[in-house]
Formats: C-alpha cells, sequence, structure tokens
C-alpha cells in the first residue's frame, strides 16, 4: 500500500480558483474543487522567508512513485510515460501570460477544503474565512500555501503521480493575474457624495440622439 505522505506547499500564486464551488475539468469528469498553483523562476516568498522551494515535494512525489511503480519507474520516467505533476507546457505559460520557466502543480479534491487566513484567532489558530472572504480575498494573484497529499495512478494506460488538495491558507495579497481591476481604481468621481445629497432637482431628459449614420468601417461598429 501506498505510504500517506502529506506536505505542505511553498508560498505560490493562486489562479484559477474553484474552492467554493466544484467544476468540471472535462464533460464526463467529475466535478471537484481545486487550484493551480504557480511558482516563478526564481521566486522570492512575499511572506515566508526564503525562495519557493519545490525539493519536498519532489521527494515526497519520488517515494510514492517508487512505491507504486518500483524498478519501472527510472524507464518511465526517461520515456515519457510518467506523468509528473510539476507541469510546465509552455503552450499554457504562453496562453495565460505565465512568466517563462514558471512550474504550475494542479490541485484538486472531491471534498470542499478548509481556507483559513495566516492571521491568529482567539485560541491562536489561523482564522478560518467565510464564503464572502474567500470570494473576495483568494483571487487570481493572490499568494497561498497548500496542504497536499501525492498519490499514485494508473488509469487506461496514464500512469504518475499527482496532488489531491487539503486544505489552503491565504497568506497575503499579490498582482491580479487576470487582469481584473477594482472599479474605485478605474474611475474618476464626478459629483461629491455632499451635492448628490443636496440636489433634489430631477435631472434632466437626455436630449435625442441624432439618427445614426451608416458605418463606414469595422472600427466604426464597435
Amino acid at each position: 500500500m501506498t505510504t500517506r505522505v502529506k506536505c505542505i506547499t511553498p508560498e505560490g500564486v493562486l489562479s484559477f480558483p474553484a474552492l467554493l464551488e466544484a467544476r468540471k475539468a472535462s464533460e464526463d469528469a467529475k466535478p471537484k474543487f481545486g487550484v493551480t498553483l504557480l511558482f516563478y523562476p526564481d521566486q522570492v516568498q512575499q511572506y515566508l522567508p526564503g525562495k519557493a522551494d519545490l525539493k519536498a515535494l519532489k521527494a515526497a512525489v519520488a517515494q510514492v512513485a517508487q512505491e507504486e511503480f518500483g524498478k519501472k519507474l527510472p524507464e518511465m520516467i526517461k520515456s515519457g510515460k510518467f506523468k509528473s505533476p510539476f507541469l510546465s507546457d509552455e503552450e499554457q505559460i504562453e496562453k495565460y501570460g505565465w512568466p517563462e520557466g514558471t512550474i504550475y502543480l494542479r490541485l484538486s479534491s472531491l471534498r470542499k477544503p478548509g481556507v483559513v487566513s495566516g492571521l491568529r484567532d482567539a485560541n491562536g489558530k489561523p482564522t478560518v474565512l467565510t464564503d464572502q472572504e474567500i470570494e473576495e480575498k483568494l483571487y487570481p494573484g493572490a499568494r497561498v500555501r497548500c496542504s497536499v497529499r501525492p498519490f499514485a495512478y494508473d488509469v487506461s494506460g496514464n500512469r504518475g503521480v499527482s496532488f489531491d488538495l487539503q486544505n489552503v491558507q491565504l497568506l497575503g495579497d499579490g498582482e491580479r493575474i487576470d487582469g481584473r481591476s477594482n472599479a474605485e481604481d478605474e474611475f474618476e468621481a464626478t459629483t461629491e457624495a455632499a451635492d448628490l445629497a443636496d440636489s433634489d432637482a430631477p435631472a434632466e431628459a437626455p436630449a435625442a440622439a441624432a439618427p445614426a449614420k451608416a458605418a463606414a468601417s469595422i472600427e466604426d461598429m464597435l
């Protein structure tokens, strides 16, 4: 029986969070909760000391793989028949605009993971986050670490090791990587709140728009 190894990942950049509602990876797949955790080249951790080091995770994966596949493992790795959980697909990295050389982990679970912050509660434990806090604070780009269990699989010729997601800890904010901005950062205020409160006059009806001319180009239609 494969050893049940539990690991804590280094600090990584959160992407594709599905922590409140399980999602399907494909039409025939079971819905799962999960995250993608990014590690940029030479990434310095913002909230933990030092650089993000994957050595402990790789040692755990090697242990599980050796127990499952035994003497066949080295040849499986050389021939590309062993699927590693440490992903670095260049097409995916370019598609999502991640830095060249990024290593990423796809972590998933059939069960909803627990989510806590780095702040202590009254009992000295990490504070459990509400669903609303998870929705607001665990955005693509937030800095997190996860507890995971590596497990081996051999299904329909696909052999390798993957990670089962256990729990997630929010370490702090990071630069958003989904291109989304806060509304207050995108607009300038046009009226003081006091002016709105003091004004009882109804707003003037907008003037009727002139009939639109036929568009001369695609740009005119946009």
